[in-house]
């Protein structure tokens, strides 16, 4: 979601959710009202493509990528305790409308976090 912080007056993103924050494949088309307005503005979404690339050059390559993606495991999963990660997947798992338990694991190649 994003989030427009009073002391740096910037908007952020912050992810919402363990299992799906970063894809768009599961509910949903990843389209977002925000997104799309901004993408409509030409000023805005130069500005916008060009502080993707940035970050997309800064941290999603292998070393930076895979080191963010492990000090955020370490903070929600120690394996043989109590997490957040068991949380939100109780949370899933057994939720009404989703009427299948472990539906998300189903299609997860490995069926584990």
């Amino acid at each position: 979601f994003y989030y427009h912080n009073p002391e740096t007056g910037k908007f952020e993103v912050h992810p919402w959710d363990l299992d799906l924050t970063f894809a768009n494949n599961m509910y949903g088309d990843g389209n977002h009202d925000f997104k799309l307005k901004v993408a409509q503005n030409p000023a805005f979404n130069t500005d916008y493509q060009n502080r993707v690339r940035e970050i997309i050059d800064l941290l999603f390559n292998r070393d930076e990528g895979y080191r963010l993606v492990d000090e955020t495991v370490k903070f929600v999963w120690t394996p043989g305790e109590p997490s957040l990660v068991g949380a939100d997947r109780r949370q899933w798992d057994n939720h009404p409308r989703l009427n299948h338990k472990d539906r998300y694991y189903d299609i997860s190649r490995t069926r584990e976090f």
